[in-house]
């Protein structure tokens, strides 16, 4: 059922509820562009390990850069994230007895275990079940469904791609790399991010993406990701054979974008252009058009380089490295520049519209105390010299 209705310039958002299991409620947001050609092209957005779900700011804006382009989109809350946590009751700052995300995700999922159950089950279903929404609307053209999501979203969106037929286009983000690189790694893992049986099936990341061939398909990821680039590009060296042997290289793609772990907007610019491209729609916005986020609650082979290109917005990418060990290779500073961090400034552009931007401030001469400097105050040095900028 839908709640309540966000009007907006260029999109509709709905708040909506609907049941993936019999009592078992789904809060989600759907995004319906005002400016399309119905029945429309559609994608789910799964979330990634954020508090907010679907309304963290880069699925609001992956779901709101679709909706420019003139495809519908649904973002929906995971399990134990955004207004669907499990456990009240608690004193922890969400009120909960268990912490929110991946805590909740393996209270529940390493029980599972022992009788016989695998917690990404449930957690696709959810998104099976989005889908089977989806196409209850009439706004919707069920030929044309994709969906893309970042971090645990983008390991929903792989489990997606394996399981679910309708899907004709997918983007996983910050996910896809192979199961020897995150193990080499010593990454931890949720309880649905590790299907049962894989490593004796010798069932690989690739495996699961290729269950969908040849449906368009792009591998997002970033240079810098924990994730990292060997196995990314060991499963894509493999999927693409396959697609090639289909005769479907122009489906494929494969991005890697600067910086670490995230979904920031030139990353979610290629989804779009992939998508888009898919669905047989022009480009017509990126996120250099795109917005201040809106918060809301309801209850062939390409490959596609910008680790060379600035990366705007933070994209909840940020990755404060820890104090001890010692970051390798410390060297001395010449020169330290001290910065804080603000993310709710305002600029009124020149057609007159107000954008919330995020900068830096000079905390060294008083700059989170006094008004936000936009653009942010430069930092000047000498070739040569070594710099350390010290964020607050």
């Amino acid at each position: 059922r839908t709640v309540r209705t966000l009007e907006r310039e260029d999109f509709v958002i709905e708040n909506v509820i609907f049941e993936s299991r019999p009592n078992f409620p789904v809060t989600a947001n759907l995004y319906i562009p005002c400016n399309a050609d119905f029945p429309a092209p559609a994608v789910i957005v799964p979330s990634g390990h954020s508090l907010e779900g679907k309304a963290s700011d880069y699925n609001q804006a992956a779901a709101q850069l679709c909706a420019r382009n003139g495809m519908v989109a649904l973002a929906y809350d995971p399990i134990g994230q955004g207004e669907r946590l499990q456990y009240p009751g608690g004193e922890d700052p969400q009120g909960q007895k268990v912490t929110w995300g991946t805590m909740q995700h393996n209270y529940i999922g390493n029980p599972q275990l022992l009788v016989g159950e695998f917690f990404g089950s449930w957690r696709a279903w959810d998104g099976m079940v989005a889908i089977d929404y989806l196409l209850t609307r009439e706004e919707v053209d069920p030929t044309r469904i994709g969906v893309t999501g970042c971090s645990g979203g983008g390991t929903l969106t792989t489990l997606l791609t394996a399981l679910e037929r309708r899907l004709t286009m997918s983007a996983p983000s910050c996910y896809v790399t192979s199961w020897r690189r995150d193990i080499e790694n010593e990454l931890a893992a949720d309880a649905e991010q590790m299907p049962p049986d894989a490593h004796a099936l010798l069932v690989g990341q690739h495996d699961l993406l290729l269950m969908n061939a040849p449906e368009a398909l792009i591998l997002l990821t970033a240079a810098e990701d924990f994730f990292d680039q060997r196995g990314a590009r060991e499963s894509y060296a493999r999927i693409e054979h396959v697609y090639e042997l289909l005769g479907a290289a122009d489906a494929l793609a494969y991005y890697v974008g600067p910086g670490g772990h995230g979904y920031p907007p030139a990353m979610r610019d290629a989804m779009a252009a992939h998508f888009c491209r898919a669905a047989g729609l022009p480009v017509v916005a990126s996120m250099t058009t795109t917005s201040a986020m809106t918060s809301t609650g309801s209850m062939g082979g390409t490959e596609i380089n910008q680790c060379g290109g600035a990366m705007g917005g933070m994209g909840n990418a940020c990755y404060v490295y820890p104090g001890a060990p010692p970051t390798p290779g410390l060297v001395g500073a010449d020169v330290t520049f001290n910065r804080g961090i603000y993310m709710d400034g305002c600029v009124t552009m020149d057609d007159g519209k107000t954008v919330t931007v995020w900068g830096f401030t000079d905390t060294a001469n008083g700059g989170m105390g006094g008004g936000y400097q936009f653009p942010s105050p430069p930092i000047r040095v000498t070739e040569g010299q070594i710099v350390h900028t010290v964020l607050s």
